[in-house]
């Protein structure tokens, strides 16, 4: 299972901080949201190239290039290609764009994965496996109890489950305990779970605690706990597999 962090923690940052971020915090990949500050764009294919080679040699992985819009830009399949990633469809989109815009993807040969989220999370999920296409679940803390609802997105999903974006992770860890974030890795660790686990925010207020997290805001005095919050997903990881 990679661990991979979110653009959207830290949207005003450069690419190199985020990968200042991943560092910091034993994490080895990245989620790219579009319109953020990594300036990586659906357009800009000189960018995309760039980027890719930093992030080759920093060893990154890119689990995902997340699209708040759904546009299929001419360059957008080359782009998503010199990342070695794919699409995301944001969850905000309605499912019939988002499986239109999904067709669109495979028949241009881009790989491309559905959001989805909320309590119809677990029935989209089984129309988007119906349809061919790849299923990134978006669980939130707000949508509790999440152990559960984790089982039958696993069950809806079964193969084509790629990708869980855990809002709430990371720094925002103690805010929400009993809401069934560690049940969710624990369930994702028995089930052999094999994606990506992308720590990302649950709301915007969070902006500063987040950006703190990764390295923009305070420094790197002393001090800093810069392992914490991926090793207690380590520690509920493992947890699960004595369980298992």
């Amino acid at each position: 299972m990679l661990t991979a962090l979110s653009s959207a923690a830290a949207p005003r940052a450069s690419l190199d901080e985020l990968l200042v971020g991943l560092a910091r915090h034993g994490l080895t990949a990245l989620e790219l949201r579009l319109g953020d500050g990594h300036a990586i764009g659906a357009v800009d294919t000189d960018a995309a190239v760039a980027a890719a080679a930093r992030l080759a040699r920093e060893n990154v992985r890119v689990v995902g290039l997340l699209d708040r819009g759904g546009a299929m830009t001419e360059s957008l399949p080359r782009v998503v290609d010199t990342l070695r990633t794919r699409w995301l469809l944001d969850g905000a989109l309605p499912l019939g764009t988002r499986l239109e815009c999904a067709d669109r993807a495979d028949a241009a040969g881009m790989p491309v994965a559905l959001v989805v989220r909320g309590p119809d999370a677990a029935a989209e999920a089984r129309d988007v496996r119906s349809a061919g296409h790849s299923v990134v679940w978006e669980a939130h803390p707000a949508q509790a109890p999440l152990g559960a609802l984790c089982d039958r997105i696993l069950e809806a999903s079964d193969d084509m489950l790629v990708g869980v974006r855990l809002c709430g992770g990371g720094p925002e860890g103690t805010l929400h305990e009993g809401r069934g974030i560690g049940a969710v890795v624990g369930r994702l660790v028995v089930a052999g779970f094999n994606g990506a686990l992308t720590l990302a925010p649950s709301d915007r207020k969070y902006h500063v605690l987040w950006e703190t997290w990764i390295g923009r805001r305070g420094g790197w005095g002393c001090g800093s706990k810069v392992t914490e919050p991926i090793e207690q997903l380590q520690r509920t990881a493992s947890i699960a597999e004595d369980i298992a």
